[in-house]
């Protein structure tokens, strides 16, 4: 008899593993200060419920992916900049959905997986 080819049960565990792993080295990558920096705005955003100027927070607008840079989701940004400073081009995207969390640090043009 004639059937479908069966997926390997362990396909798709290697694709959580590989995206976990791709994830710890762009947090690696991204050093202690610069990551505490991240970390501190992804606490604030999830705190507050991905809401904008709140507890100094800079953000909260939807990200459209228009460049379709980014899987398909449903997404919020925020600065990576101190409260009164500078707005810089760094960023995260944070999608709502799924909680996975990009950094940008070129203001859209390049994505890094965090979370």
């Amino acid at each position: 008899t004639t059937g479908s080819p069966m997926m390997d049960p362990g396909d798709g565990d290697r694709d959580k593993e590989k995206d976990k792993n791709n994830i710890d080295n762009n947090r690696k990558n991204l050093g202690k200060d610069k990551l505490e920096k991240i970390d501190k705005t992804i606490d604030k955003a999830e705190k507050t419920n991905y809401q904008n100027n709140i507890d100094g927070l800079r953000g909260g607008k939807n990200y459209e992916n228009s460049n379709n840079k980014l899987p398909n989701g449903t997404y919020k940004e925020f600065d990576i900049a101190e409260p009164n400073g500078p707005r810089g081009t760094e960023r995260i995207v944070i999608d709502t959905k799924t909680g996975d969390i990009y950094y940008t640090p070129d203001h859209y043009e390049t994505f890094f997986k965090i979370k």
